[in-house]
């Protein structure tokens, strides 16, 4: 916990309610509601068609280099299981429109190519704010996970074989596997391979596999008209100790109905500047 008792109490009796203090926004949020309100509708529309013709432009004279690039994914050494996943992606494209936007984080279009990392000390994206020093949960060594592999993986079997299998279960399963709406079928995902599958993949290596559960989000209704469940699917990388042998910096800001109302405050605050100087 960052306070104390105490401190918590002095802060939250000083704090104000979020609509007493002006709406805030990073700053290239700012300078797009700035160049809006001044280019108008019109002149907006024209410069943003005009970028999106010079990327089409690069895409198409980039093709031979994209191509290249697929390909050398596809011949190095785990490439079946990252080339699936980007072999419709125009990653070089990608990493184009992130630099010409200037967005800080376009080391993503790198992970895009390599692969994200699930354990270590992640990279700061400088897109997110960084966490205070003593917020900052620091991961145990991955080389843990090797030696508790073999025990994670039998407490694994064992449990799977003695869980009942239910609806959210069965329908975790079919969005996993079954249709050509399924991960398998998008080449999300590769499988399903048994216990023995998976060591003989890794050719001797340890590896854990994590659980896969289903939450209850809403309802959904079929093509007769039937209402269901709608379930998503979420990779449990906590439970055999994944994520503690995780370093993450970065402090992730939710923008929820909260973030919306304040990107309208944001425009609200704007237009009614803009009204004033105006007149």
């Amino acid at each position: 916990m960052p306070w104390t008792p105490e401190e918590f109490f002095e802060k939250a009796t000083g704090a104000k309610h979020p609509l007493e203090m002006p709406a805030s926004a990073p700053d290239d949020l700012k300078r797009t509601v700035y160049d809006m309100l001044v280019m108008g509708p019109k002149d907006w529309a024209a410069r943003a068609d005009e970028k999106l013709n010079g990327w089409e432009k690069f895409a198409k004279a980039d093709e031979p280099l994209e191509k290249a690039l697929h390909e050398a994914i596809r011949r190095r050494k785990g490439g079946e299981r990252i080339f699936p996943t980007v072999a419709s992606k125009n990653i070089r494209l990608f990493k184009k429109i992130l630099s010409d936007l200037g967005y800080q984080d376009w080391v993503i279009a790198d992970l895009l190519r390599d692969g994200f990392p699930l354990v270590g000390k992640l990279d700061e994206s400088g897109v997110f704010p960084r966490r205070e020093a003593r917020e900052i949960m620091h991961g145990a060594d991955p080389k843990w996970l090797e030696q508790t592999a073999a025990e994670a993986r039998a407490m694994l079997h064992e449990s799977l074989q003695n869980r009942a299998m239910d609806d959210t279960m069965l329908e975790v399963y079919a969005k996993t596997c079954v249709g050509e709406d399924s991960e398998k079928a998008k080449k999300w995902a590769l499988g399903p391979f048994t216990f023995q599958q998976m060591s003989d993949r890794h050719k001797g290596k340890e590896w854990i596999g994590c659980r896969r559960f289903g939450v209850i989000q809403g309802t959904k209704v079929d093509d007769e008209g039937v209402e269901h469940p709608k379930v998503r699917q979420i990779d449990d990388l906590s439970e055999y100790f994944v994520n503690a042998c995780v370093t993450c910096t970065d402090k992730i800001t939710l923008c929820g109905v909260d973030g919306i109302v304040n990107f309208i405050r944001v425009w609200a605050d704007a237009v009614r500047q803009a009204k004033f100087v105006g007149n």
